[in-house]
């Protein structure tokens, strides 16, 4: 019985050299090896990759590092087939664009899977976490170190500020009252440079700075208070039209000569609802005239209750902010601590929502956003996502998981069995 087992030992142990020789032969001359990567183990496959491998296969569930993506596309230059897939890979982008704010800052935005948690670094950390809405989140930062790093689940995307702004001036028009009073010192205090025209009867105005001229190469924004702006509006509307910003006070708005760039209608005035102001919800103490009937490609920035508190469009090459707050000055009067801070903050903001950008390219920057996905798929090809069904880690990655590496493995072992059984026995 024992020289029987050593028989089919040996028998078995040539037979499976020989089909290993056969398979590897077969893979040499036919050239159709195909190896699977988990991407942790790519940097060092391709460092080493020196095996007769037609197609490479890249097991993933986050976009390349771009070292390795155009590694690989130049293997698929030079003949070699390169698919990757996996779990699928959130779609994520980041931009970052300077704000046109006199005190600086960025708005970094990202884009993200619906309702995917989006985290948003710098190269100092974390600055915040938020929910990403319609396909993305934007978060605005007073100083930005490094570039904006955005990540949804294991994918990350970086940008970076790669131009800045060019200051140019707002002018205000308003009539004599607390409403513009306050709203050229909020400018000035935030650092804007303020040109206004204060009409004091139908001959005579108090005018700082050069109201004249008005266009971009001077003038970022003009914000229209009330209707003594509404004489202006031809040339208001071609300022617009050229790249300039403007900002509607409700008073304005319900002017028709702005009737062509305005947001919408003004509705009918809606007194406050409350008499304090609240630092949770300060313009809820504020009258307001709401918008409405809005215009074609407007969209509601703000809302108290249903009502449309604050509305932007596009207007040629310009942008119009609409507000109907009236007497917003109130805010900053009676408001709690901290209000004269936040109503000059959110005054700055509409305004620069809407101001010209005069972008200077800063030196050595290239991109200033990031879409690692949008790229793989422009350099790679579109994944398969059946592809993580079928490969595992641990399984045909490995160099000994060839089938002839295997066969070679149980030939020896048999040969080895064979051979101690022999000596055991004292055979030659």
């Amino acid at each position: 019985m024992r020289l029987l087992a050593e028989r089919v030992l040996r028998v078995t142990g040539f037979a499976a050299l020989a089909l290993a020789l056969v398979l590897a032969a077969r893979a040499k001359t036919d050239g159709s090896a195909v190896r699977t990567v988990p991407a942790a183990r790519l940097p060092g496959v391709l460092a080493t990759l020196h095996l007769p491998v037609d197609t490479l296969v890249v097991v993933t569930d986050t976009a390349l590092d771009p070292v390795y993506r155009d590694w690989l596309a130049a293997d698929r230059v030079a003949g070699r087939g390169v698919r990757w897939g996996g779990r699928p890979v959130p779609a994520t982008a980041v931009s970052v664009e300077p704000l046109a704010d006199p005190a600086g800052g960025s708005r970094v935005l990202v884009a993200a899977p619906d309702s995917a948690v989006v985290s948003v670094a710098d190269s100092l950390g974390g600055l915040d976490s938020i929910v990403a809405r319609l396909g993305g989140a934007q978060l605005t930062v007073p100083r930005l170190v490094g570039g904006a790093i955005g990540t949804a689940g294991r994918q990350t995307a970086l940008g970076r500020r790669t131009d800045s702004l060019v200051a140019r001036r707002v002018l205000v028009f308003g009539a004599p009252s607390w409403e513009t009073k306050f709203v050229i010192a909020v400018l000035e205090e935030r650092g804007w440079q303020v040109d206004a025209r204060v009409p004091l009867s139908p001959d005579t105005a108090v005018v700082q700075g050069a109201t004249g001229r008005l266009d971009t190469s001077r003038v970022a924004a003009v914000v229209a208070l009330d209707r003594s702006a509404a004489g202006q509006s031809g040339r208001i509307e071609a300022f617009v039209r050229s790249g300039g910003g403007l900002v509607l006070g409700p008073d304005a708005a319900a002017d028709p000569r702005f009737s062509r760039v305005r947001a919408g209608s003004a509705g009918a005035r809606q007194p406050a609802p409350v008499l304090e102001v609240y630092a949770r919800d300060p313009r809820r103490a504020l009258a307001l005239v709401p918008v409405v009937r809005l215009a074609e490609g407007a969209v509601p920035l703000e809302r108290r209750d249903a009502a449309v508190a604050v509305a932007a469009r596009r207007v040629g090459a310009g942008r119009v902010a609409q507000l109907g707050y009236e007497d917003t000055w109130r805010w900053r009067m009676a408001g709690p601590d901290g209000s004269v801070e936040a109503h000059r903050l959110w005054w700055s903001a509409v305004v620069a929502s809407v101001a010209y950008r005069a972008a200077v390219r800063l030196p050595g920057q290239d991109s200033p956003h990031d879409a690692p996905l949008a790229r793989m798929v422009a350099r790679l090809g579109p994944g398969d996502s059946l592809l993580g069904e079928s490969a595992a880690p641990g399984g045909a990655d490995e160099p000994g998981s060839r089938p002839e590496w295997w066969i070679l493995a149980l030939g020896l072992a048999a040969l080895v069995s064979e051979w101690a059984s022999r000596r055991l026995r004292g055979a030659a």
